[in-house]
């Protein structure tokens, strides 16, 4: 069943951000919403971990992060799938006032966003293993820049955005917890390298 519920707050907040902000923004959050544009951040995070940690933890980390991401976004598409509800692109009621980048529209239902899960899942994982108060401040700078991405695009309600966060970050939290177990089962307490 297609859930199409008119205006409301959601709506409301989302038409409130959705929109140009001037030149050249349309060209940096369309790149900001890639993928492939974040692997030299992804490499730096297992770079730090490896760092500090050494090279098993950064092999460990890296399953764990990958599983926890693969997990959200499984989530994301049960979601999508199960209660359909319509991106603003596909919106009847808004369609016409969305502002789209390149045509971009994205598939037909976008609850929630796989964008802001991912993104919530890798910073909360990598912040719990790498805890430097520098990294920690900046990298949900990086979430926030993604997840807003996909707002200015317009495929994605607040509520959808808020959603994948949440799910982002308790699936990091529990993939968290069972890392830290499996260190404990091997006897294996990670020190930085030397």
């Amino acid at each position: 069943m297609i859930h199409d519920h008119g205006f409301n707050f959601d709506t409301e907040l989302f038409l409130d951000l959705n929109g140009p902000w001037g030149p050249g923004w349309d060209s940096f959050f369309y790149q900001m919403s890639g993928r492939v544009i974040w692997i030299p951040l992804y490499l730096f995070i297992l770079f730090i971990i490896y760092w500090r940690w050494g090279w098993k933890t950064m092999l460990a980390s890296l399953v764990f992060i990958g599983l926890s991401v693969i997990l959200t976004d499984q989530i994301c598409n049960v979601f999508k799938s199960g209660f359909e509800k319509l991106r603003p692109t596909h919106h009847p009621h808004i369609q016409h006032l969305v502002y789209t980048v390149n045509d971009y529209r994205g598939g037909r239902f976008g609850t929630f966003s796989a964008h802001a899960a991912a993104t919530s899942c890798i910073a909360t994982f990598s912040a719990l293993i790498i805890r430097k108060k520098t990294f920690n401040v900046l990298i949900p700078l990086w979430v926030i820049v993604v997840s807003y991405s996909r707002i200015y695009l317009g495929v994605h309600f607040p509520a959808d955005i808020a959603c994948g966060m949440v799910t982002g970050v308790l699936t990091a939290m529990i993939a968290y917890m069972l890392f830290r177990l499996r260190q404990l089962r091997r006897f294996y307490h990670p020190v930085p390298a030397t």
